[in-house]
């Protein structure tokens, strides 16, 4: 009788184990796919990137930098440049995305993906056009540099959204044709500039 007490509880405790080493298997799976994503994504971008590994954390739901010969990492909000923050927000949020729907109909997050205005950081709030004409000061070269990044940006997403099955992308953006026309994968479904918007005025009045 006490045997067979003993085996019940040892069982139970075996399942555990099993349970736990399996989960913590999945997580680092996850992880690595999610660092692989992410420095993908940022190399498509072209982007040079924060020193370390992009490693994504769970609690904080961050990304951190772990570099060679340090027990502290860095994380992003720590890593200077509007432009690495754009990036790596842009790289997370696709690497989720493709954790997300590799579980097929178990997948509890819709697969869609707004983002506002990833060109703000090159052309803070006109289009390319009216940004170059208006700052006379700015070098040309430096505009050509600014836009071909920005292009970067929607020829990134296209790939991404080809990549990854029954994704979709939508994008809200002041940059005009300048940035993204002719990129494959991207249409424009609306353009409200002068009285149109996003809300229409008859929402509000």
């Amino acid at each position: 009788m006490s045997l067979s007490c003993c085996l019940m509880r040892e069982q139970p405790d075996e399942i555990g184990k099993r349970l736990l080493r399996l989960r913590r298997e999945r997580e680092g799976d996850v992880s690595r796919l999610i660092t692989s994503t992410v420095r993908r994504t940022i190399e498509l971008l072209g982007i040079s990137g924060a020193e370390g590994v992009p490693i994504f954390d769970q609690r904080e739901l961050n990304i951190k930098f772990q570099r060679d010969g340090l027990n502290h990492p860095d994380f992003l909000w720590e890593i200077g440049s509007g432009e690495n923050w754009m990036a790596y927000h842009l790289a997370t949020m696709l690497a989720l995305h493709h954790v997300f729907l590799r579980r097929g109909g178990n997948n509890p997050v819709p697969t869609f993906l707004v983002i506002d205005q990833p060109s703000q950081v090159y052309f803070p709030s006109d289009t390319y056009k009216e940004f170059v004409e208006k700052d006379g000061s700015r070098d040309v070269e430096e505009s050509r540099e600014d836009l071909e990044r920005t292009r970067r940006i929607f020829q990134t997403l296209a790939q991404a959204r080809q990549g990854l099955a029954g994704l979709q992308i939508i994008v809200l953006d002041h940059a005009d044709r300048d940035t993204w026309g002719g990129v494959d994968g991207v249409e424009e479904v609306a353009n409200w500039r002068g009285g149109a918007a996003l809300i229409p005025s008859s929402w509000t009045t």
